[in-house]
């Protein structure tokens, strides 16, 4: 598993879609033609619309329920 994020502070500098597409050209690289990944669709950091951006598109949405006690 790989984590992909940017700091409050740097976002809206198109790094976290340079490591993207650097992450995705070197999977490529070593023959890989598919790549998945999860994001929190609640997720106010906007990171749905980067992964749209650069060509992902949803395949299946997952809900999880919590109970504290």
């Amino acid at each position: 598993m790989v984590i992909l994020g940017t700091r409050r502070g740097f976002r809206k500098r198109g790094l976290g879609k340079a490591m993207l597409l650097s992450g995705m050209q070197r999977l490529r690289d070593v023959g890989m033609d598919k790549a998945l990944l999860g994001v929190d669709a609640e997720n106010p950091s906007g990171a749905t619309r980067l992964y749209e951006s650069v060509g992902f598109r949803k395949v299946h949405t997952n809900i999880f329920y919590v109970k504290e006690f």
